[in-house]
């Protein structure tokens, strides 16, 4: 009897695990969506700024940005801001944490005035 019952929790077991990983997935799926929409607000907003200044690269904490701009993505990193002469980068370190790995995710928007 305790062999039945304790193949019956494992049973059990496997189920709850294949049920809990779904909604990881769409966890995950919609971090990323929201991260991609943040990436791409920021992004925009610091294009607007670097317009009116064109020698600087606005930080995630330049008093001039939009209230409530998030600055720091779904996973809660901060993200990063880099500038050159075609306009603006904004980058995700992703899910693991970690620039450089495969699930970063980055906005790059041009600046109106960069040559083409």
């Amino acid at each position: 009897m305790l062999a039945r019952i304790g193949d019956v929790l494992a049973v059990l077991g496997i189920v709850a695990l294949s049920v809990d990983y779904v909604p990881d997935a769409q966890l995950l799926d919609a971090r990323k969506s929201q991260t991609r929409a943040d990436l791409s607000r920021l992004a925009a907003a610091l294009v607007e700024l670097r317009r009116a200044h064109p020698s600087e690269c606005p930080s995630l904490d330049d008093p001039r940005l939009p209230p409530g701009m998030r600055t720091r993505d779904a996973w809660d990193h901060d993200f990063v801001v880099a500038c050159d002469a075609r306009g603006v980068t904004v980058s995700s370190a992703g899910a693991d944490g970690r620039r450089g790995t495969g699930d970063d995710l980055h906005r790059a928007m041009r600046s109106p005035s960069a040559t083409r």
